[in-house]
């Protein structure tokens, strides 16, 4: 009976005792919940024990599931800086393939707060490398690459900044070109977070594609183009010069340089590159051939070469049986074998396919250098060409100021092929005046001379001079080279 009425009477108190138990629990759950992240496993385990333990009876089981993101309060996110999306550039006005103004683009994204400000910096790529690298003269960077920088103030299209959105549109104009340009695009809301991203424009022209036009009025003018320096050909191998070039002693494969060659000389009137295949240190070394063949595929990779055409000179010092007197007599197939076979490698690489190789009724055209040292059966080895590929050869034949010996023999070495060149470099005749200083009076000459031949195109070299001081007694002429 004792028993039983201690059982009725603690009865009461243990379910009190445990309504009392599930309150605190959950006191201490929602206090755990406000606590920071790093506290609220280590509390809840410690404080479950400790109030586990008071239990006197198995009749209450708690299992304890819960994970820190669970009780985990939402943190304050911090606000980002603005972005900039979008920066894209156009040509806004195009003259003869010379860009004068383009067109930028980009939009603003703020997190929270308005855009304020943003500015636009347009900057010529720097090239000083061609000082450190090329020997280029410090006072002729700058002559070289001109300094077109500008920063630019930019508001928004509505011309209002009062949204985390803006949208920007800027015309620069008149730009001076002959190089790349670096747009710099920064901004900054009005809590002062700053956003700046950047995009490179290609090569811009500095001057309009002249040669373009006299092209399109049947005018070619030609221009030597060596694919050499310095590998394979070192610049020291030409010392000493008496120039010196403004772009230094560069490499004939920097996209820079072939850029600047094709931008000065088509904005001069030249509207094709005589590339200079075939030399006489070349033979029986293909591994220096397949080098210029590089250099060559260098300029042709280049965006601008789309601008201007090209041909191959061709030097015949592959042909055998050269006299001692300098002239080759061809008697039998067998002296001009090693150029048959250059024509076949030539038309197997594909050059003559190029759409920018130069075709005079339809024809590739060739430059055959030395071709007045050749007598006998010329128009045989032409013909045998011919088979590999129809080529359109200019002849190398006279000199501005050489008196024809024999006007026959001369006539008669023209007929072997479409075209001649005239050469005025003269370099070697030691006149009072050279004909380099008086190219006008010397051409004259050389139309009174020779105009009245069969040639059917004429192919003139005006300003060629000899950059190598050969003899320091006679004027040194300024290359333009």
């Amino acid at each position: 009976m004792f028993e039983c009425r201690m059982a009725k009477d603690v009865k009461p108190f243990i379910t009190i005792g445990l309504i009392v138990l599930v309150l605190v629990l959950v006191g201490v759950v929602g206090f755990l919940i406000s606590q920071p992240p790093r506290q609220i496993n280590l509390t809840l385990t410690e404080t479950l024990r400790k109030t586990l333990t008071l239990r006197s009876v198995d009749t209450v089981t708690i299992t304890r599931t819960i994970t820190v993101t669970e009780f985990a309060p939402p943190t304050k996110k911090e606000p980002a800086p603005p972005r900039i999306v979008n920066l894209s550039w156009e040509p806004a006005r195009i003259v003869n393939d010379k860009i004068y103004d383009i067109r930028v683009r980009f939009l603003v994204i703020g997190d929270r707060d308005p855009i304020v400000s943003a500015k636009l910096v347009f900057k010529p790529e720097d090239y000083r490398y061609f000082i450190t690298r090329y020997g280029m003269r410090p006072q002729d960077y700058e002559i070289v690459f001109l300094n077109d920088t500008r920063t630019i103030d930019l508001y928004p299209v509505d011309g209002v900044f009062d949204s985390t959105i803006e949208e920007f549109t800027t015309t620069i104009q008149n730009i001076t070109g002959g190089v790349e340009y670096k747009i710099k695009v920064m901004v900054k809301d009005s809590s002062g977070r700053e956003a700046t991203t950047e995009i490179k424009t290609p090569y811009i022209r500095q001057y309009e594609n002249l040669g373009k036009l006299l092209y399109e009025k049947g005018v070619i003018i030609a221009a030597n183009y060596y694919p050499l320096y310095p590998d394979p050909h070192p610049w020291e191998a030409l010392e000493p010069m008496a120039v010196h070039h403004l772009l230094g002693k560069y490499d004939v494969r920097d996209p820079i340089v072939i850029a600047r060659k094709i931008d000065m000389g088509t904005g001069h009137g030249v509207n094709c590159f005589d590339i200079a295949w075939h030399f006489d240190w070349v033979i029986d070394k293909p591994h220096v051939l397949q080098k210029i063949k590089e250099n060559i595929e260098a300029f042709l990779q280049n965006p601008l070469s789309s601008q201007i055409y090209f041909f191959l000179d061709y030097d015949p010092s592959g042909i055998e049986g050269r006299r001692p007197d300098g002239i080759w007599e061809l008697k039998n197939s067998t002296q001009w074998k090693r150029v048959l076979d250059d024509i076949k490698f030539l038309n197997s690489w594909g050059i003559f396919d190029n759409p920018r190789y130069l075709k005079i009724y339809g024809k590739p055209v060739m430059y055959f250098y030395e071709a007045q040292a050749m007598i006998g059966e010329v128009d045989e080895m032409l013909r045998d060409v011919d088979n590999v590929r129809d080529i359109l050869w200019i002849g190398d034949l006279v000199y501005t100021l050489s008196e024809p010996d024999n006007e026959t023999i001369q006539q008669k070495k023209m007929l072997s092929y479409e075209g001649w060149s005239d050469w005025v470099g003269s370099w070697y005749i030691p006149l009072e005046d050279p004909v380099n200083y008086n190219f006008v009076i010397a051409l004259e000459r050389a139309h009174r001379i020779w105009g009245g031949g069969s040639s059917k195109i004429w192919n003139i070299v005006c300003t060629y001079c000899d950059a190598w001081i050969r003899k320091p007694k006679k004027p040194n002429v300024p290359s333009s080279s």
